[in-house]
């Protein structure tokens, strides 16, 4: 690779990271607006038991609920194998156990870092 190919590589990812900043911002508001729409739908599906909108298009606008279930972090794992093992000290060690065998990923990237810009 010469100096030049570089240069250009450089200019190139330099050029696009500017593009993505834009356009993730623009996504960013679009997502926000759609969100504050979605609410009032839901709340309005909801208080008026509808299960679906028809669209003009042929497409359905669905009202549903579904159960998640939370995240398992560190300090939760630590509360419910306290409940679950009365010796706060073997949840302890199981816990500890845990967490040295999990899994850790390494991932490679590259960024630019530079001012931050208020947006």
């Amino acid at each position: 690779m010469n100096k030049e190919e570089l240069i250009s590589y450089v200019k190139d990812w330099l050029r696009l990271e500017s593009e993505l900043t834009i356009l993730k911002k623009e996504v960013r508001e679009r997502r926000a607006s759609q969100k504050n729409i979605s609410e009032q739908l839901i709340h309005i599906m909801k208080n008026n038991d509808i299960d679906s909108l028809d669209t003009n298009d042929g497409k359905q606008i669905l009202y549903s609920q579904n159960k998640i279930k939370c995240p398992m972090t560190k300090t939760r794992l630590s509360a419910i194998l306290s409940q679950y093992y009365k010796d706060d000290q073997e949840a302890e060690q199981l816990l500890e156990f845990i967490m040295e065998k999990q899994e850790v990923k390494v991932k490679d990237n590259i960024r630019l870092k530079g001012e931050k810009k208020n947006d």
